[in-house]
């Protein structure tokens, strides 16, 4: 799936606006990423015994590595060449965008930025290109949801919210969801294929990494500052999760700083 992991270190090649009738070609393998809006038409794009069609104002994704044919009619599409940090191997992938008039006013503009080059025209281009992956990611994500997300919908938004939070619990999320705890964590592992207790403990220390990396709090104020009580208890659920204690990881970001 496109950014499933969250990972969002993008770099843009070329963005191009292609216009053909009665195109029939073969696509090889690219080193690089390939999105692209259809402003009109259609057309269809085989891989082996794998078909995908894409119309009008729909979005297609292409991994690198991935070979095709194409068959289309007369297209006018705006298609973004891109490098990622994430490794994004898979299918084809086609999104029929729940808000199509907003995606295309982005990619015109997107275009459009690229083509006249004013002075920071690139980061303005990376700007409107990362929006248009926040839409792509959370249309995407809606679609994902397992049947049994809608029942503990607020419990994660809530969590989302409050993982920070020392007081806050399983026990807590249930209630606010007013469902049994058996209940809430067979939703919860049918949805995120994790437990609640390791989903916040892991929300919770990503961010302890993030005030790690700042070099702005000591360990203790780390602990306390992402949701742990005590700093010893957190200092062992860092290594277990990290692999490293946090006096380790501070002293890796420290070293790698200066090099």
């Amino acid at each position: 799936m496109l950014y499933s992991s969250g990972h969002y270190a993008v770099r843009i090649r070329t963005i191009l606006m292609l216009e053909w009738e009665n195109n029939s070609a073969y696509i090889p393998p690219r080193q690089y990423n390939a999105i692209s809006f259809r402003l009109k038409g259609n057309a269809e794009f085989i891989a082996g015994d794998r078909r995908v069609y894409a119309g009008d104002k729909d979005i297609l994704f292409g991994p690198p590595d991935y070979s095709y044919n194409i068959e289309a009619g007369t297209e006018q599409l705006i298609v973004v060449h891109f490098d990622s940090l994430e490794n994004l191997a898979g299918p084809l992938q086609v999104l029929r965008p729940s808000n199509p008039q907003q995606l295309e006013a982005l990619f015109l503009s997107l275009l459009k930025t690229w083509e006249e080059k004013k002075p920071g025209y690139y980061p303005r281009a990376m700007s409107i290109f990362y929006k248009i992956l926040e839409l792509v990611v959370k249309q995407t994500s809606e679609h994902a949801h397992s049947p049994y997300y809608e029942k503990i919908r607020y419990a994660v938004e809530y969590m989302m919210k409050n993982y920070r939070s020392s007081d806050l619990s399983v026990q807590e999320l249930c209630k606010r969801c007013d469902i049994s705890d058996t209940y809430f964590r067979k939703c919860f592992l049918d949805e995120f294929h994790v437990t609640p207790n390791k989903y916040l403990t892991k929300l919770r220390i990503d961010y302890a990494k993030d005030l790690l990396e700042s070099g702005l709090y000591s360990i203790e104020q780390v602990a306390e500052r992402s949701g742990f009580i005590e700093p010893k208890y957190f200092c062992t659920v860092f290594k277990k999760v990290v692999g490293k204690t946090p006096s380790e990881y501070k002293r890796q970001i420290t070293y790698n700083s200066k090099d």
